[in-house]
């Protein structure tokens, strides 16, 4: 063996000395990161005192709001209360309380992002940081509880481990600090308990899973009335009686668990399964054991390294935000504090930071994105107040400020909607689901009105009922008046403003309909002006226009109120009689033609005009709307060849 290491003397010199360099650099780091909460520990306040106290009192308070772990009774928790007792409660007086040596507990701190730190009473077994953190990030996911965790150092098949862990909180924000938690390791279950105190200092009794007691070294002053674990609840729920102990005497029930096999083991080598089938020997086996084992360690340094590295330069950061937010969080203290309650107000301080600073910003961007909106944004009650409005919809409804209209409108339905019913309407279809595009008119401040769209929902309570009204309202008057002004030019004719051949076809379609239902007469009339392509040759097309407008002014003067003039091409127009049958018709025509004929058109006083007029009414075997006015139009023509200013009916 003495010539195999000979030979091979410069590969483990080499080794040994990247492991001295990485175990330097690792030491160095290490004095930097001290550095670096010392320079942290020096800008600390006084409240730290408080938190330490706060975190054990909460400790405390965990096992008395845990459902199936620890019960405590009065006299227990008054000392836990006592202010007198919060800073030196774990160190002290649970240690005298559970009557345990040094070497058969641990406490220990965590920080919120699963980072572990310990005020350990006794050295830790090796691995212990490594085989505890899985169980903090279990218990940061129930955070108030105390919970179980499996054990994770390895202990012989006849002790016995209880392990508790509860979350920390910040008295005042209720937000979590971090996780805090105690072990309690036993050599023997008998000779722990012989060691227990009794009496005045207080009584330890330790139960089994399914409740029954495992031992007590008082056994007699613990009486669990009910042995069922569900019933371990009831001592929470108030019903101290299931505990009977002295009135002075603090009692603790523990539940635990036998360790018959360890879920595992600290890594304490490769084993050996004896020769390969090479054929080497024992001695360059463990050698090789050796090398693998510095090459492993070497990897580990190195990773070692940069994660310090990392976290160092992080830290940096950490302590330049705490600097710039010190007077509001932390302020000055004359006492130094540890490292892991050190970093658990870091951390609490910088997340206060980012998540003030994230809602701020949110708010800002939500605020001015809702006052920008071009539409209007309410929310309201179901009595019909306004709760909040945005500039768009006091903007729509011509008030100053959202909060003039808030104020100034006291109820929607009679102040807001020009119909009371359309809110009753809308509450209704809210009832059973959101409302889109509903279409309502409006009354503004200063009492004109306008064309809304409104499209909201409604937050429901727990009994059916709205609790409020949210939604847009969209003003939509320009639209409506857009499409009134298309409405009109598609029905009107541009020249005289009378209905057009379109409007004039909807009226005798809906007429004839009538006619058809009721048996309602009618009578159209086509009248059209005798020689007028020599008025627009002579005088033209001007003149023409002026000749048409004044016609269509004197035929309006001529009829009933209930009778209808348009105009349904160049210089032909259509009258509908209501209610008139053929005979009467035809007089109707004759008096026509008798106020136009030998009139003077448009101020020219060597024009004037006649008429040739087609007469038609319906009949059983004419009801159709565009038969009837084609047979208008054809007498009319026939009127026109012989030699015009003649009425002529339609023949049924």
């Amino acid at each position: 063996m003495f010539s195999f290491l000979c030979q091979h003397k410069n590969l483990y010199l080499l080794l040994f000395v990247f492991t001295g360099i990485f175990f330097m650099g690792s030491q160095a780091d290490k004095k930097n990161e001290l550095a670096s909460l010392t320079q942290l520990r020096s800008s600390a306040n006084a409240q730290m005192d408080i938190l330490i106290d706060t975190a054990i009192l909460n400790y405390i308070k965990g096992f008395e709001n845990s459902l199936e772990i620890i019960a405590l009774d009065d006299a227990f928790l008054r000392l836990a209360r006592e202010p007198a007792n919060h800073g030196d409660f774990i160190r002290r007086q649970l240690k005298d309380f559970l009557g345990m040596k040094p070497s058969v507990y641990y406490i220990y701190f965590a920080s919120p992002d699963g980072t572990l730190f310990f005020e350990p009473a006794a050295p830790l077994p090796e691995g212990y940081d490594a085989r505890r953190r899985p169980w903090f990030r279990h218990a940061l996911h129930q955070p108030g509880e105390i919970i179980w965790t499996p054990p994770y150092i390895e202990v012989p098949t006849n002790r016995r481990v209880i392990s508790v862990v509860t979350t920390i909180h910040d008295p005042e924000s209720n937000e979590m600090i971090g996780v805090m938690g105690m072990d309690l390791l036993t050599e023997d279950l008998d000779s722990f308990l012989a060691t227990a105190p009794a009496g005045k200092e207080g009584l330890l009794a330790i139960f089994a899973s399914d409740g029954q007691l495992v031992a007590s070294p008082k056994p007699e002053k613990v009486k669990l009335l009910q042995k069922n674990p569900l019933h371990l609840v009831t001592i929470l729920n108030g019903e101290k009686d299931i505990i009977k102990t002295d009135e002075n005497t603090p009692a603790m029930l523990f539940t635990t668990r036998s360790l018959e096999q360890p879920p595992w083991r600290i890594l304490q080598g490769v084993p050996l399964s004896g020769q390969n089938k090479k054929g080497l020997s024992t001695q360059k086996t463990a050698l090789m054991v050796i090398a693998a084992i510095l090459i492993f360690y070497i990897m580990i340094q190195l990773f070692s390294h940069v994660k310090t590295r990392r976290r160092i330069k992080a830290f940096e950061k950490d302590i330049q935000l705490i600097q710039i937010r010190g007077p509001e969080l932390l302020p000055h203290s004359r006492r130094k504090y540890h490292s892991p309650l050190e970093k658990l107000c870091r951390n609490l301080a910088i997340d206060l930071w980012r998540s003030e600073e994230k809602k701020i910003s949110l708010k800002k961007q939500m605020e001015t994105l809702i006052d920008k909106a071009p539409t209007g944004i309410f929310v309201s009650t179901p009595e019909g107040r306004f709760i909040h409005v945005n500039k768009g919809m006091a903007h729509i409804l011509e008030y100053e400020s959202p909060e003039e209209m808030v104020l100034h409108i006291q109820d929607i339905a009679q102040e807001l909607y020009l119909d009371r019913q359309d809110r009753k309407i809308l509450k209704n279809r809210l009832m059973s689901g959101g409302v889109e595009d509903f279409p309502t008119r409006f009354r503004r401040k200063n009492g004109t009105v306008g064309h809304a769209s409104i499209t909201a929902y409604a937050e429901m309570g727990p009994d059916g009922h709205i609790l409020t009204i949210r939604g847009f309202f969209t003003d939509i008057s320009r639209q409506r008046q857009l499409e009134n002004q298309l409405r009109h030019m598609a029905h009107t004719d541009r020249l005289t403003g009378l209905p057009n051949r379109r409007s004039f076809m909807e009226l005798t379609t809906r007429e004839a309909g009538r006619f058809c239902r009721y048996g309602t007469p009618f009578a159209l009339l086509v009248l059209n002006m005798d020689h007028f392509r020599d008025i627009n040759a002579r005088y033209g097309h001007g003149a023409g226009d002026k000749i048409l407008c004044s016609l269509a002014t004197k035929l309006l003067h001529s009829l009933r109120s209930c009778d209808t003039l348009a105009r349904i091409d160049g210089d032909t127009f259509a009258i509908h009689l209501a209610e008139t049958d053929l005979e009467e018709g035809l007089k109707a025509a004759m008096r026509i033609q008798k106020q136009i004929h030998g009139k003077k058109m448009a101020e020219m006083p060597d024009i004037y005009t006649t008429l040739s007029i087609g007469v038609a009414v319906p009949t059983d075997t004419l009801r159709c709307p565009d038969l009837l006015l084609q047979a208008a139009e054809a007498r009319m023509y026939q009127a026109k060849k012989k030699g015009g200013e003649c009425i002529l009916p339609a023949h049924p």
